[in-house]
């Protein structure tokens, strides 16, 4: 994209050369933008002239976007769902009163949300990151520096996770805890790895806001946490409807018999795949990098392909594949796994 507004970008720059100083910097793992352009000038109403002009020439390439999408995701998460004729507005208030009366049924001490780096949990986490934030805001904790005390996390690792995606876990937790949050590993005692948490953490970061990790299957992984956090009550999850298994579901549900017993909680139940891309890419929330490669379910990389339905021919006949997002058919959200009938984003 920089070479294609590279010539208008040079004249730009010639037009005001030597009061504004025009720069731009490509990024490369931005999910939203390839291009920046920062304006700079001693000479403020020259610089809302170059402004203006940058917006005529490059209206076509210029996006809407948030780079704190947490700091103030209450009142835009709340916002949403107060749009009654909108589809996903609804579902996002569905959602939020399921959230709510979890919230209120446990403590925070008692909940744990399962995030894998999928698209559906991302949307979950920032579900329950406004809902509490709204929470907190509700109860006369206005302070900024203050962020909302979220339930511990729990990331089930497959034995060959993408890179892309650990990447993004480790993002997502710097994000949204504490940077002093402790990332809880399996391969440690788990009572000594524990204690040294407690003891290692400011009063400002307990043991309730950290990142739990365990290798395997779902549901020995899950069997194991139960194990050593028998005091979890409930599980947050990204299921919806759509997929494998999960048209029966309810909001609040019990696990099958034979796996360990927690009850699930699944806000996301009623969303479309659409829904939840609207909602990611509404409020700039990051996500996963495999997504704009054009994979649409990500499992591990046994199991795990680009979507055909978005791969296209180039200019120079190379193979690729559109975004996620751009998916139109959501019954094909799927193909690109081999094995369909496994839920993990």
């Amino acid at each position: 994209m920089e070479t294609e507004i590279a010539k208008d970008l040079s004249r730009l720059a010639e037009k005001y050369q030597g009061v504004v100083s025009i720069g731009s910097y490509p990024a490369f793992h931005n999910n939203y933008y390839r291009v920046r352009i920062a304006f700079d000038s001693l000479e403020e109403d020259t610089l809302k002239l170059a402004y203006k002009d940058a917006e005529c020439l490059f209206k076509d390439y210029i996006i809407q976007y948030n780079p704190y999408p947490i700091d103030k995701a209450d009142e835009e998460v709340y916002k949403l769902c107060k749009q009654t004729e909108s589809n996903l507005g609804k579902r996002v208030a569905k959602s939020l009163q399921c959230i709510e009366e979890a919230l209120n049924k446990y403590s925070d001490s008692e909940l744990v949300i399962c995030f894998n780096g999928g698209k559906d949990c991302t949307a979950l986490l920032h579900l329950i990151h406004a809902a509490i934030q709204h929470q907190s805001h509700n109860n006369n904790n206005h302070s900024e520096n203050i962020k909302p005390r979220l339930p511990k996390l729990l990331y089930i690792r497959s034995c060959s996770s993408f890179p892309e995606t650990e990447l993004f876990v480790e993002k997502t937790v710097d994000v949204y805890y504490s940077l002093s949050s402790k990332i809880l590993r399996p391969d440690l005692k788990q009572n000594e790895q524990r204690q040294t948490d407690v003891n290692s953490q400011s009063s400002s970061c307990s043991m309730d806001n950290s990142v739990v990790v365990y290798e395997g299957s779902i549901k020995s992984a899950l069997e194991r946490f139960l194990g050593d956090y028998p005091e979890i009550r409930g599980a947050f999850m990204g299921t919806r409807y759509t997929d494998p298994g999960a048209y029966k579901m309810s909001y609040m549900v019990m696990s099958d018999p034979g796996w360990p017993q927690i009850l699930r909680i699944n806000p996301l139940l009623e969303w479309t795949y659409s829904d939840v891309w609207n909602f990611l890419r509404s409020f700039s929330l990051p996500y996963c990098s495999l997504y704009d490669a054009g994979y649409t379910s990500i499992g591990s990389m046994e199991d795990t392909h680009p979507n055909p339905q978005l791969r296209y021919i180039t200019e120079s006949g190379r193979i690729a594949y559109h975004p996620a997002y751009t998916l139109d058919e959501e019954i094909c959200e799927r193909i690109g796994r081999v094995h369909q009938n496994t839920k993990t984003d």
